[in-house]
């Protein structure tokens, strides 16, 4: 047959496609992994008294720190502080205070109202720089006073 076309291969053609099954999707029903932040179960692991001493402009003073259960992310505080044998002229004093997580996980103490006010004394804010665990001995940290040191407390 002469004139009729004849069909050439193409040896540069794009190859055929093949579809392959694609993998299924899995969506993730586990939480992300916690950071090392204290959580609310960590605080309530912090609930009871803690004792120890703080220093400001009057010297080493004693204290007494109640935790209270949390609510809401918020611990009741009641401080208590009063004269040590190497300091005895310090007054006896307390007021209250709410503890919360800062927003770089560290437990922070806010001043709320005086229970007993001695003349010349302020209230002061406190923040933990030690860690912050459920089963932690001890709490030391720094006084947000620029006349204070820090401050030390232990479980009785």
């Amino acid at each position: 047959m002469a004139g009729a076309p004849v069909p050439i291969e193409n040896p540069v053609s794009a190859p055929a496609k093949v579809s392959r099954p694609r993998p299924p999707i899995t969506v993730s029903t586990t939480a992300p992994p916690q950071t090392a932040r204290p959580s609310a179960d960590v605080l309530s692991g912090l609930v009871g008294v803690w004792e120890g001493e703080y220093t400001c402009t009057q010297g080493l003073t004693g204290m007494k720190v109640t935790l209270g259960a949390p609510s809401a992310g918020i611990m009741p505080v009641t401080v208590e502080f009063f004269p040590l044998p190497s300091n005895p002229s310090v007054p006896k004093g307390s007021y209250t205070m709410a503890a919360s997580l800062g927003s770089g996980g560290q437990l922070m103490f806010k001043q709320q109202q005086w229970i007993n006010q001695p003349p010349g004394y302020t209230m002061i804010d406190m923040v933990v720089t030690s860690p912050v665990r459920a089963d932690v001995k001890q709490l030391s940290g720094d006084i947000l006073k620029q006349s204070c040191k820090g401050f030390s407390l232990r479980r009785p």
